[in-house]
């Protein structure tokens, strides 16, 4: 793991490195040629963000539980902290009282699933023994066949047998397999409801993440348009060849056929009540200071965080991208030259680097984040 980072470090330092030469050479170059070019490149100016920092300290991210791993559904804003408050105690009224109804309504689904996984049991226990009948009966009658025809037809009428038991046992065990997975989608229903008062469903978090890297994009857009940088880089990219023994998924992420068998537990709220603030202009002086040393220290916190923040978050294309802003891919361009120096087929050039072109955009601007397939 470290060699791996070291080797991404190093990526990184020798890109600069090498846009930083092609400015000071190209500098010389328009120099020396007195052309007009001079001032564009001793002005130009590379940016750089951290994406990892950029996404701990994006307001709306203190919504995601680090203990859920999931996105805590937002609370209403604008309102007094009396108010703010009020909402989160709400939710956990109405929690304690789905508890107690979701506690009992899984007992009885659980109920059902032993009772269906018990005839599974039988229905093996049923097969198994008429196998040992037709393979006993088999060996009994074919010692005392001496007639090969005749041997080949018991032979014939033995496997046909087994076949019919096995046809017939897995007929039987998708019906109950059917039954229990009834059972189980039964389940996560009741889990899903007590856990939407606390936290967004899949598609939800899905779609709030997404609102949060939008407001990341406009935002580098408008930065790097005001202070005139033509190009921003990702000072925290992480490969898309990260391993995934580095990579925690969100349970957003897991697949909708997942079955769910845990209540959730209450969320904790105590991150946004400590940070839930009263009118400014009702505060105390000392009070104010107080609070700056705390937001100092939570600034600490959350920096620490960016490495939870990328191990959590490495999946998406959001830190996958090393040029986050700007700047133009040569990639399709350069493959051009070397395709046509290596003599390829004129009609078949287009097509690849067109290919290749849309393939590339797909991947550094996705609609919605996009897990990397696993390696």
């Amino acid at each position: 793991m470290n060699s791996f980072k070291k080797f991404f470090g190093a990526m990184i330092i020798a890109i600069f490195i090498s846009m930083a030469l092609l400015c000071s050479i190209a500098a010389a170059e328009s120099k020396k040629e007195g052309g007009k070019e001079q001032d564009a490149w001793q002005n130009f100016k590379m940016g750089y963000v951290d994406m990892a920092a950029i996404l701990a300290f994006h307001p709306l991210m203190q919504y995601y539980s680090y203990d859920a791993n999931i996105f805590l559904r937002p609370l209403k804003g604008g309102i007094s902290k009396t108010e703010f408050l009020k909402q989160i105690r709400d939710r956990q009224e109405k929690y304690k009282i789905l508890k107690e109804n979701t506690e009992l309504e899984i007992k009885k689904i659980q109920a059902s699933l032993d009772l269906i996984e018990s005839e599974i049991n039988k229905l093996r226990v049923k097969v198994s023994r008429e196998q040992a009948v037709a393979n006993q009966a088999y060996s009994e009658e074919y010692t005392k066949l001496t007639d090969e025809n005749t041997r080949r037809t018991r032979t014939n009428e033995y496997h046909n047998q087994l076949s019919k038991l096995d046809r017939d046992y897995y007929d039987e065990k998708k019906k109950l397999d059917d039954q229990k997975q009834k059972k189980y989608d039964e389940m996560n229903n009741v889990i899903l409801k007590i856990s939407e008062v606390d936290y967004l469903n899949d598609v939800d978090s899905k779609n709030f993440f997404n609102s949060i890297l939008d407001e990341i994009d406009e935002a580098l857009k408008e930065v790097a348009a005001e202070k005139k940088i033509p190009v921003i880089l990702n000072s925290n990219y992480i490969s898309m060849f990260t391993p995934n023994e580095m990579i925690t998924f969100n349970n957003y992420e897991t697949p909708v056929s997942t079955i769910k068998t845990n209540i959730p537990p209450m969320a904790n709220y105590s991150y946004l009540i400590e940070n839930v603030d009263g009118p400014a202009d009702t505060m105390a002086t000392n009070e104010i200071t107080a609070r700056k040393e705390y937001v100092k220290n939570e600034c600490t916190k959350l920096m620490n965080r960016r490495i939870e923040i990328a191990r959590l978050f490495a999946r998406y294309q959001v830190l996958n991208r090393m040029v986050v802003c700007g700047g133009v891919d040569l990639t399709a361009a350069v493959l051009e030259k070397l395709l046509k120096k290596h003599a390829v087929a004129d009609y078949k050039i287009p097509v690849i680097t067109e290919t290749l072109n849309g393939l590339l955009i797909k991947n550094t601007r996705p609609e919605t984040p996009v897990l990397m397939q696993g390696h």
